[in-house]
Protein backbone atom coordinates (compact mmCIF):
# COMPACT_ATOMS: atom_id res chain seq x y z
CA UNK A 1 0.00 0.00 0.00
CA UNK A 2 1.17 3.58 -0.63
CA UNK A 3 -1.79 6.07 -1.69
CA UNK A 4 -2.67 6.06 1.98
CA UNK A 5 -1.00 4.54 5.57
CA UNK A 6 -3.89 2.72 5.75
CA UNK A 7 -6.93 1.03 3.28
CA UNK A 8 -10.36 1.97 4.65
CA UNK A 9 -11.73 -0.10 6.96
CA UNK A 10 -8.32 -2.10 7.99
CA UNK A 11 -9.09 -1.71 11.77
CA UNK A 12 -12.93 -0.72 11.48
CA UNK A 13 -12.46 2.53 11.28
CA UNK A 14 -14.77 4.48 8.27
CA UNK A 15 -13.55 6.77 5.64
CA UNK A 16 -14.99 9.82 4.72
CA UNK A 17 -14.62 12.90 2.38
CA UNK A 18 -12.97 16.33 2.89
CA UNK A 19 -15.28 19.62 3.07
CA UNK A 20 -13.89 20.42 -1.02
CA UNK A 21 -15.55 17.10 -2.28
CA UNK A 22 -18.93 18.09 -0.64
CA UNK A 23 -18.06 21.38 -1.73
CA UNK A 24 -17.58 20.28 -4.70
CA UNK A 25 -20.47 17.73 -4.52
CA UNK A 26 -23.57 20.48 -3.47
CA UNK A 27 -22.02 23.06 -6.66
CA UNK A 28 -22.48 19.81 -8.71
CA UNK A 29 -26.17 19.51 -7.03
CA UNK A 30 -26.81 23.28 -7.26
CA UNK A 31 -26.05 23.48 -10.93
CA UNK A 32 -28.11 20.43 -11.86
CA UNK A 33 -31.50 21.82 -10.09
CA UNK A 34 -30.92 25.13 -12.26
CA UNK A 35 -31.10 23.04 -15.09
CA UNK A 36 -34.50 21.50 -14.72
CA UNK A 37 -32.27 18.22 -13.97
CA UNK A 38 -34.14 15.85 -11.33
CA UNK A 39 -32.37 15.84 -7.31
CA UNK A 40 -29.85 12.95 -7.33
CA UNK A 41 -28.13 11.06 -3.94
CA UNK A 42 -25.69 9.58 -3.87
CA UNK A 43 -24.31 11.99 -6.58
CA UNK A 44 -20.72 10.56 -8.60
CA UNK A 45 -17.91 13.01 -8.13
CA UNK A 46 -14.94 13.06 -9.42
CA UNK A 47 -11.74 12.97 -6.86
CA UNK A 48 -8.60 14.40 -7.43
CA UNK A 49 -7.21 11.02 -8.23
CA UNK A 50 -9.21 10.54 -10.84
CA UNK A 51 -11.62 8.35 -9.78
CA UNK A 52 -15.26 8.27 -9.28
CA UNK A 53 -17.17 8.01 -6.19
CA UNK A 54 -20.27 8.41 -4.65
CA UNK A 55 -21.40 10.80 -2.61
CA UNK A 56 -24.54 11.63 -0.32
CA UNK A 57 -26.17 15.17 -0.80
CA UNK A 58 -28.97 16.47 1.50
CA UNK A 59 -31.27 18.53 -0.60
CA UNK A 60 -31.63 21.15 -3.14
CA UNK A 61 -33.69 24.09 -3.59
CA UNK A 62 -34.81 26.41 -6.50
CA UNK A 63 -34.83 30.21 -5.07
CA UNK A 64 -35.12 31.89 -8.93
CA UNK A 65 -35.24 31.25 -12.18
CA UNK A 66 -31.56 32.22 -12.16
CA UNK A 67 -30.38 31.00 -8.39
CA UNK A 68 -30.33 27.26 -6.93
CA UNK A 69 -28.95 25.89 -4.00
CA UNK A 70 -27.98 22.28 -2.73
CA UNK A 71 -26.60 21.29 0.83
CA UNK A 72 -25.00 18.07 2.74
CA UNK A 73 -23.99 17.15 5.92
CA UNK A 74 -20.32 16.07 5.80
CA UNK A 75 -19.45 12.56 6.80
CA UNK A 76 -15.78 12.76 7.61
CA UNK A 77 -16.10 8.89 8.24
CA UNK A 78 -14.86 8.27 11.84
CA UNK A 79 -11.27 10.53 11.66
CA UNK A 80 -12.26 13.41 14.76
CA UNK A 81 -12.20 16.44 12.92
CA UNK A 82 -14.51 20.02 13.92
CA UNK A 83 -16.23 19.67 10.37
CA UNK A 84 -17.60 16.10 10.95
CA UNK A 85 -21.51 16.78 10.57
CA UNK A 86 -21.51 20.43 9.31
CA UNK A 87 -23.69 21.58 7.00
CA UNK A 88 -22.11 22.63 3.94
CA UNK A 89 -23.97 24.84 1.23
CA UNK A 90 -23.44 25.40 -2.19
CA UNK A 91 -25.44 28.31 -4.34
CA UNK A 92 -24.94 28.68 -8.05
CA UNK A 93 -26.21 32.02 -9.92
CA UNK A 94 -26.24 32.53 -13.29
CA UNK A 95 -23.61 35.88 -13.63
CA UNK A 96 -23.92 37.96 -16.23
CA UNK A 97 -22.40 40.77 -16.00
CA UNK A 98 -21.12 40.37 -12.52
CA UNK A 99 -18.11 42.27 -11.15
CA UNK A 100 -15.83 39.40 -9.23
CA UNK A 101 -14.62 40.63 -5.71
CA UNK A 102 -11.13 40.76 -5.12
CA UNK A 103 -11.71 38.02 -2.69
CA UNK A 104 -13.21 35.86 -5.13
CA UNK A 105 -11.31 33.04 -7.59
CA UNK A 106 -12.09 33.26 -11.60
CA UNK A 107 -11.47 29.82 -12.78
CA UNK A 108 -11.88 28.43 -16.14
CA UNK A 109 -14.62 25.58 -16.94
CA UNK A 110 -14.81 25.05 -20.46
CA UNK A 111 -16.31 27.42 -21.89
CA UNK A 112 -17.58 29.28 -19.01
CA UNK A 113 -16.44 31.25 -16.35
CA UNK A 114 -16.65 30.17 -12.27
CA UNK A 115 -16.76 33.06 -10.04
CA UNK A 116 -15.89 30.99 -7.02
CA UNK A 117 -16.95 32.73 -3.52
CA UNK A 118 -17.07 32.24 0.35
CA UNK A 119 -20.15 33.12 2.17
CA UNK A 120 -21.30 32.46 5.69
CA UNK A 121 -18.52 30.32 7.44
CA UNK A 122 -16.28 30.16 4.90
CA UNK A 123 -12.89 32.46 6.46
CA UNK A 124 -10.80 34.98 4.30
CA UNK A 125 -6.98 34.46 4.51
CA UNK A 126 -5.19 37.48 6.01
CA UNK A 127 -1.55 36.62 6.53
CA UNK A 128 0.65 34.94 3.73
CA UNK A 129 2.40 31.33 4.26
CA UNK A 130 -0.55 29.12 3.38
CA UNK A 131 -1.81 27.85 0.34
CA UNK A 132 -4.24 30.57 -0.69
CA UNK A 133 -2.73 33.92 -0.69
CA UNK A 134 -4.22 36.64 1.35
CA UNK A 135 -7.02 38.14 1.00
CA UNK A 136 -8.90 35.41 -0.99
CA UNK A 137 -11.59 33.20 0.75
CA UNK A 138 -10.24 30.42 2.60
CA UNK A 139 -10.89 27.44 -0.30
CA UNK A 140 -7.83 25.74 -1.29
CA UNK A 141 -6.30 24.77 -4.59
CA UNK A 142 -7.85 21.01 -4.77
CA UNK A 143 -11.60 21.81 -3.73
CA UNK A 144 -11.46 24.63 -6.54
CA UNK A 145 -9.71 22.61 -9.09
CA UNK A 146 -12.89 19.67 -8.01
CA UNK A 147 -15.20 22.26 -8.45
CA UNK A 148 -14.62 23.49 -11.39
CA UNK A 149 -13.73 19.52 -13.04
CA UNK A 150 -17.14 18.38 -11.73
CA UNK A 151 -19.32 21.38 -12.91
CA UNK A 152 -17.60 20.71 -16.56
CA UNK A 153 -18.84 17.30 -16.44
CA UNK A 154 -21.60 18.13 -15.19
CA UNK A 155 -22.48 20.38 -18.36
CA UNK A 156 -21.87 23.57 -17.28
CA UNK A 157 -18.49 24.19 -19.02
CA UNK A 158 -20.64 25.10 -21.97
CA UNK A 159 -22.70 27.68 -20.22
CA UNK A 160 -21.18 30.82 -22.09
CA UNK A 161 -21.87 33.21 -19.60
CA UNK A 162 -20.37 33.58 -15.73
CA UNK A 163 -21.71 31.25 -13.13
CA UNK A 164 -21.08 32.11 -9.19
CA UNK A 165 -20.47 29.48 -7.24
CA UNK A 166 -21.11 30.64 -3.29
CA UNK A 167 -19.78 28.16 -0.82
CA UNK A 168 -20.99 28.49 3.02
CA UNK A 169 -20.93 26.20 6.07
CA UNK A 170 -23.52 26.54 8.53
CA UNK A 171 -22.15 27.98 12.03
CA UNK A 172 -18.51 28.21 10.58
CA UNK A 173 -17.06 30.75 12.06
CA UNK A 174 -18.20 28.95 15.60
CA UNK A 175 -16.91 25.98 14.25
CA UNK A 176 -13.55 27.70 13.57
CA UNK A 177 -12.62 29.00 16.96
CA UNK A 178 -12.07 25.75 18.01
CA UNK A 179 -9.39 25.09 15.00
CA UNK A 180 -6.40 26.31 14.12
CA UNK A 181 -7.43 28.96 11.88
CA UNK A 182 -7.12 32.15 14.13
CA UNK A 183 -3.34 31.08 14.74
CA UNK A 184 -2.86 30.81 10.71
CA UNK A 185 -4.48 33.90 10.24
CA UNK A 186 -7.92 32.84 8.15
CA UNK A 187 -10.33 35.26 10.10
CA UNK A 188 -14.55 34.69 10.03
CA UNK A 189 -14.64 31.21 9.57
CA UNK A 190 -13.37 27.37 8.43
CA UNK A 191 -11.12 26.68 5.35
CA UNK A 192 -12.84 24.36 2.39
CA UNK A 193 -9.92 21.60 2.59
CA UNK A 194 -8.89 18.59 0.90
CA UNK A 195 -5.59 17.71 -1.22
CA UNK A 196 -7.89 14.19 -1.91
CA UNK A 197 -11.31 14.91 -1.00
CA UNK A 198 -10.85 11.73 1.05
CA UNK A 199 -10.69 11.23 4.56
CA UNK A 200 -8.56 8.13 5.70
CA UNK A 201 -9.42 8.16 9.36
CA UNK A 202 -6.34 6.13 11.42
CA UNK A 203 -5.69 5.96 15.60
CA UNK A 204 -2.42 6.50 16.38
CA UNK A 205 -1.59 2.80 17.82
CA UNK A 206 -2.80 1.39 14.21
CA UNK A 207 -0.87 3.86 12.41
CA UNK A 208 2.10 3.29 14.25
CA UNK A 209 1.85 -0.46 13.52
CA UNK A 210 0.36 -0.12 9.77
CA UNK A 211 3.90 1.83 9.49
CA UNK A 212 6.06 -1.55 10.76
CA UNK A 213 4.40 -3.74 8.72
CA UNK A 214 4.60 -2.04 5.44
CA UNK A 215 8.62 -1.56 6.45
CA UNK A 216 9.28 -4.93 7.79
CA UNK A 217 7.45 -6.07 4.39
CA UNK A 218 9.79 -4.18 2.13
CA UNK A 219 12.96 -5.30 3.87
CA UNK A 220 11.52 -8.75 3.74
CA UNK A 221 11.38 -7.98 -0.09
CA UNK A 222 15.43 -6.99 -0.31
CA UNK A 223 14.56 -3.08 -0.08
CA UNK A 224 17.95 -1.35 0.13
CA UNK A 225 16.20 1.95 -0.01
CA UNK A 226 12.87 3.48 1.40
CA UNK A 227 11.46 6.99 0.78
CA UNK A 228 8.97 8.11 4.05
CA UNK A 229 6.75 10.88 3.00
CA UNK A 230 4.50 13.05 5.19
CA UNK A 231 1.19 13.27 2.84
CA UNK A 232 -0.02 13.14 -0.49
CA UNK A 233 1.67 16.31 -1.92
CA UNK A 234 4.81 15.46 -0.79
CA UNK A 235 4.55 11.47 -2.09
CA UNK A 236 3.24 12.66 -5.45
CA UNK A 237 6.49 15.11 -5.71
CA UNK A 238 8.80 12.55 -4.58
CA UNK A 239 7.71 10.07 -7.55
CA UNK A 240 8.04 12.67 -9.92
CA UNK A 241 11.77 13.14 -9.16
CA UNK A 242 12.17 9.51 -8.65
CA UNK A 243 10.26 7.81 -10.57
CA UNK A 244 11.99 4.59 -10.40
CA UNK A 245 11.69 3.96 -6.80
CA UNK A 246 9.32 0.95 -6.39
CA UNK A 247 5.59 2.12 -5.00
CA UNK A 248 5.98 -0.32 -2.42
CA UNK A 249 8.64 1.27 -0.87
CA UNK A 250 7.36 4.51 -1.07
CA UNK A 251 5.15 5.18 2.74
CA UNK A 252 3.95 8.13 4.45
CA UNK A 253 4.16 8.17 7.78
CA UNK A 254 2.00 11.56 8.70
CA UNK A 255 3.74 12.64 11.92
CA UNK A 256 5.53 10.14 13.30
CA UNK A 257 9.47 10.54 12.12
CA UNK A 258 11.47 9.28 14.60
CA UNK A 259 9.21 5.80 14.72
CA UNK A 260 9.28 5.65 11.07
CA UNK A 261 12.97 6.07 11.58
CA UNK A 262 13.38 3.86 14.11
CA UNK A 263 11.50 0.94 12.50
CA UNK A 264 13.68 1.14 9.54
CA UNK A 265 16.80 0.78 11.37
CA UNK A 266 15.61 -1.97 13.18
CA UNK A 267 14.39 -3.73 9.76
CA UNK A 268 17.64 -3.24 8.42
CA UNK A 269 16.97 -1.21 5.95
CA UNK A 270 20.46 0.63 5.45
CA UNK A 271 18.83 3.91 3.16
CA UNK A 272 16.25 6.18 3.47
CA UNK A 273 15.11 9.33 1.89
CA UNK A 274 12.59 12.10 3.84
CA UNK A 275 10.38 13.71 1.75
CA UNK A 276 8.75 16.86 3.52
CA UNK A 277 7.81 20.69 3.10
CA UNK A 278 9.72 23.55 5.24
CA UNK A 279 7.42 23.41 7.53
CA UNK A 280 7.84 19.97 9.04
CA UNK A 281 11.48 20.73 8.45
CA UNK A 282 11.46 23.25 11.06
CA UNK A 283 9.33 20.79 13.65
CA UNK A 284 12.41 18.12 12.60
CA UNK A 285 15.21 20.52 13.06
CA UNK A 286 14.06 21.33 17.21
CA UNK A 287 14.11 17.37 17.75
CA UNK A 288 10.45 16.98 17.62
CA UNK A 289 9.84 13.13 17.16
CA UNK A 290 5.87 13.41 16.40
CA UNK A 291 4.89 16.67 14.62
CA UNK A 292 1.52 17.08 14.57
CA UNK A 293 -0.18 20.77 15.19
CA UNK A 294 -2.26 19.65 18.61
CA UNK A 295 0.46 18.49 19.36
CA UNK A 296 3.51 20.08 19.12
CA UNK A 297 3.35 23.94 17.85
CA UNK A 298 6.15 25.25 15.98
CA UNK A 299 8.60 27.87 18.30
CA UNK A 300 9.41 30.63 15.76
CA UNK A 301 11.46 32.18 18.37
CA UNK A 302 13.30 29.02 18.73
CA UNK A 303 13.35 28.35 15.12
CA UNK A 304 15.28 32.13 14.71
CA UNK A 305 17.56 31.25 17.73
CA UNK A 306 18.36 27.84 15.86
CA UNK A 307 19.05 29.35 12.50
CA UNK A 308 20.72 32.73 14.13
CA UNK A 309 23.74 30.22 15.90
CA UNK A 310 23.96 28.29 12.88
CA UNK A 311 25.59 31.45 10.86
CA UNK A 312 22.50 32.86 9.26
CA UNK A 313 22.16 36.04 8.62
CA UNK A 314 19.12 37.91 7.79
CA UNK A 315 17.39 41.16 8.12
CA UNK A 316 17.08 41.35 12.07
CA UNK A 317 13.74 43.72 12.03
CA UNK A 318 12.07 40.78 10.84
CA UNK A 319 12.86 38.98 14.01
CA UNK A 320 10.50 41.35 15.91
CA UNK A 321 7.54 39.94 13.60
CA UNK A 322 4.63 37.39 14.52
CA UNK A 323 5.13 34.82 12.12
CA UNK A 324 2.21 32.76 12.38
CA UNK A 325 4.01 29.53 10.32
CA UNK A 326 7.84 29.25 9.30
CA UNK A 327 6.71 29.31 5.37
CA UNK A 328 5.78 32.66 6.41
CA UNK A 329 9.12 33.43 7.62
CA UNK A 330 10.59 32.16 4.65
CA UNK A 331 8.02 34.34 2.26
CA UNK A 332 9.60 37.09 4.05
CA UNK A 333 12.86 36.65 2.62
CA UNK A 334 14.91 36.71 -0.40
CA UNK A 335 15.34 33.63 -2.48
CA UNK A 336 19.29 33.35 -1.41
CA UNK A 337 18.12 33.15 2.31
CA UNK A 338 15.42 31.32 2.22
CA UNK A 339 17.64 28.53 0.70
CA UNK A 340 20.40 28.93 3.11
CA UNK A 341 17.69 28.87 6.13
CA UNK A 342 16.38 25.51 4.83
CA UNK A 343 19.77 23.94 4.06
CA UNK A 344 20.49 24.70 7.79
CA UNK A 345 17.69 23.05 9.03
CA UNK A 346 17.92 20.27 7.29
CA UNK A 347 20.76 19.49 8.33
CA UNK A 348 20.19 20.05 11.93
CA UNK A 349 17.31 17.70 11.12
CA UNK A 350 19.66 15.17 9.89
CA UNK A 351 21.94 15.25 12.61
CA UNK A 352 19.34 14.63 14.92
CA UNK A 353 18.10 11.98 12.86
CA UNK A 354 21.20 10.48 12.46
CA UNK A 355 21.42 10.03 16.32
CA UNK A 356 17.86 8.33 16.60
CA UNK A 357 18.90 5.62 14.01
CA UNK A 358 22.46 5.57 13.43
CA UNK A 359 22.96 2.71 11.31
CA UNK A 360 20.46 4.89 8.66
CA UNK A 361 21.95 6.43 5.77
CA UNK A 362 19.29 9.64 6.12
CA UNK A 363 18.76 12.11 2.69
CA UNK A 364 15.96 15.18 3.01
CA UNK A 365 14.57 15.99 0.34
CA UNK A 366 12.93 19.30 0.70
CA UNK A 367 9.69 21.10 -1.31
CA UNK A 368 8.23 24.30 -1.57
CA UNK A 369 5.01 25.10 -1.34
CA UNK A 370 4.71 24.52 -5.78
CA UNK A 371 6.51 21.26 -5.21
CA UNK A 372 10.20 21.99 -6.59
CA UNK A 373 13.21 20.30 -4.36
CA UNK A 374 14.08 24.05 -2.16
CA UNK A 375 16.70 21.46 -0.63
CA UNK A 376 18.87 17.81 -0.33
CA UNK A 377 20.91 16.92 2.65
CA UNK A 378 22.64 13.73 1.93
CA UNK A 379 24.58 13.49 5.71
CA UNK A 380 27.38 15.23 4.18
Amino acid sequence: MTGFIKTAGADGLRSGFSTGAYAAATAVAAWRRLQGQPFMTPLPLRFADGRTRDIAVAGVALHAEDRAESWAVKDGGDDIDITDQALIRAQVSRAAGLQPRPEDFVENCGAATLILRGGMGVGLVKRAGLDVPPGKWAINPTPRAMIGDNLRHAGAGDHKEPLLIEISVDNGAELAIRTLNPLLGIDGGLSILGTSGLVIPCSNVAYRETIRVLIRGAAAAGTKRLALVTGGRTHGWLRRIDPHLAEYAIFRIGDFIREALEICAGQGIPRVTIGCMAGKLAKYALGHANTHAHQVALDMAAVLHLLGTRGFSYDQSLGGRNFSSFREFLESLAEPEQKQAVAILAREAGGLFRQWAPDLEVEILVFNPGGELFSKDTGS
